[in-house]
């Protein structure tokens, strides 16, 4: 019988849940038959209402209130306070998280979100003394470069980085070296085995071959200023035509799962040809197809669009974890950051005319910034700490 791997998860964006189903597809594919993977959003199932909802109050917490969640960000990086909390969140949930495991019977727990250290951790110590049997540990820390102290909980058997910065941060905060590894974020490989010329991809996506494509990405929910930087962006576009009612580029808009979002969009009459989609499970075929991407500075779409060569233009962040990301693309060169829809508009123009070298020394600094495999990395530590062959 397959031994089982137990992913944590919770739902406060799409980066964690892509993290998480990269993972569970390297252990799938090179351990099949001797591991089975699942991932679990466990604060859902874990949690007693109203505490089960709390993830989902992040987005439109971080959209509408961006300064109150950088408050409560901040006030997390006190021992205190965040101890306090978590006694807290133990007391209530402490007979569900046991039984969690007890139903499950994981080989191995791996935690891809900030607040799934702790109380599993206090949870699987628990349930070593009540059956006898050691469960390992292992975070993967999500966050690239503004990693908060929550990630490092030294009763980790395994806590993998993605960054140098990430990596720093780990060690200062007590972990022993030889506990830290540093291998990347997990994504899905096809973000980098995609060879298709960018017109051959765009055909394959029903799209003008002969046309430059600009993708306005928000996350996995559709976060951000989307509809001011979609409308913007086309406006100015429009502009740089070759002649009446020839466009020269054109606009992909992924709005996620954010479907007011792509209703709103997809009604509006666009002045270039625009593409506007729902959540994309195949992401990489428009990243092949694109010429750079407009997103926020999520850490997973950041490392999906360097896998696949594709320049940056940072449109945002979530205060706290996502800022040091604007700092790491920007000054490795594979990118540039602003703020304003117009100004992004005005600097996504400069970037598509014709002979301009910083795309292509972006797009090739990207790539190198990009580990690819990390997600098969990861799967093969974890299953040495379930004592598993390759099948």
């Amino acid at each position: 019988m397959a031994k089982k791997v137990l992913i944590l998860m919770a739902d406060t964006g799409g980066g964690h849940r892509a993290c998480a189903d990269a993972l569970r597809t390297a252990i799938s594919t090179r351990y099949a038959g001797v591991l089975r993977a699942d991932a679990i959003d466990v604060w859902s199932q874990v949690a007693p209402w109203p505490l089960s909802r709390a993830p989902r109050a992040s987005q439109p917490l971080v959209d509408r209130a961006p300064w109150l969640w950088r408050r409560i960000y901040e006030a997390g990086e006190s021992p205190r306070i965040t101890e306090a909390i978590f006694d807290a969140v133990w007391y209530w949930t402490r007979r569900r998280a046991l039984a969690f495991v007890e139903q499950h019977c994981p080989a191995v727990v791996v935690s891809v979100h900030a607040l799934l250290q702790d109380i599993p951790l206090r949870a699987l110590s628990e349930w070593r003394q009540l059956s006898g049997r050691a469960v390992p540990f292992v975070t993967i820390v999500t966050d690239l470069v503004s990693t908060h102290p929550v990630w490092f909980d030294r009763g980790a058997a395994l806590c993998i980085v993605p960054t140098d910065e990430a990596r720093g941060q780990a060690l200062r905060a007590g972990l022993r070296p030889d506990k830290v590894r540093q291998y990347g974020l997990p994504i899905r490989p096809e973000f980098a085995r995609v060879a298709l010329e960018k017109h051959h991809a765009r055909r394959r996506l029903g799209l003008r071959a002969d046309l430059p494509l600009v993708l306005l990405l928000g996350g996995g929910e559709g976060m951000g200023r989307m509809e001011e930087i979609a409308q913007a962006v086309a406006t100015l576009l429009a502009g740089e035509g070759f002649g009446r009612g020839f466009p020269a580029s054109q606009l992909a808009v992924i709005c996620g799962r954010n479907r007011c979002l792509q209703q709103r969009l997809s009604r509006r009459s666009w002045p270039i040809p625009t593409a506007v989609r729902g959540f994309e499970d195949r992401l990489w075929e428009w990243m092949a197809a694109s010429e750079f991407a407009i997103t926020k500075a999520g850490p997973s779409t950041i490392m999906e669009a360097c896998a696949s060569g594709l320049p940056l233009l940072l449109s945002g962040y979530v205060p706290g974890q996502e800022e040091g990301n604007v700092k790491y693309v920007v000054e490795k060169g594979a990118g540039s950051y602003a703020s304003e829809p117009e100004t992004i508009a005005e600097i996504a123009r400069s970037w598509l005319r014709a002979g301009s070298p910083r795309l292509d020394a972006m797009a090739r600094r990207a790539r190198e910034l990009s580990r690819p495999d990390a997600a098969s990395a990861i799967a093969d530590d974890v299953a040495a700490l379930a004592g598993a062959e390759s099948g």
